[in-house]
C-alpha cells in the first residue's frame, strides 16, 4: 500500500554560502564602526554582499582567467556607489535595503552570462 516503486532521490546538502558571506562581512562593517563611518560600512557591506552573491552563482566559471577580471570590473564599477550613496543607518526600510544586494549582484551575474557567450 505504501511501498516506493522508484527510489527517492538523494537530498542536497543544505547550502550554508548566505550565511557565510553575511558572516565574513561583519568584521567588515565592525570595522568601519570603529572608525566611526557607519555609513560607508554598510555601503561597502551591500555591495560587497551583492557582488559574493553573484560570484557564488557563476562559481562554475572560477577556473576561467576572464571571470575574475570581469569580478574586478564590477567591484571598480561599485566604488563610486559606496563612496557617493549615503546608506540610511538608523531605521532603514526593508523596502530600500533589501533590493540593493539583489540589483547589485543582478548586474555582474547578467555581465559574466553574457561574457560567458562569448567565449
Amino acid at each position: 500500500m505504501f511501498e516506493q516503486t522508484e527510489n527517492p532521490e538523494p537530498q542536497k546538502p543544505t547550502d550554508w554560502s548566505g550565511a557565510i558571506i553575511g558572516f565574513a562581512l561583519l568584521p567588515v562593517f565592525f570595522i568601519f564602526m570603529h572608525v566611526g563611518k557607519q555609513d560607508l560600512g554598510l555601503g561597502v557591506c551591500v555591495c560587497l554582499m551583492g557582488i559574493l552573491l553573484a560570484v557564488k552563482l557563476r562559481w562554475d566559471l572560477r577556473t576561467k582567467p576572464w571571470f575574475w577580471g570581469v569580478v574586478v570590473l564590477v567591484l571598480a564599477l561599485n566604488m563610486p556607489l559606496i563612496v557617493m550613496v549615503k546608506w540610511p543607518t538608523d531605521g532603514c526600510q526593508q523596502e530600500v535595503c533589501c533590493p540593493s544586494p539583489l540589483l547589485i549582484a543582478w548586474s555582474p551575474w547578467e555581465l559574466l552570462a553574457a561574457s560567458r557567450s562569448t567565449w
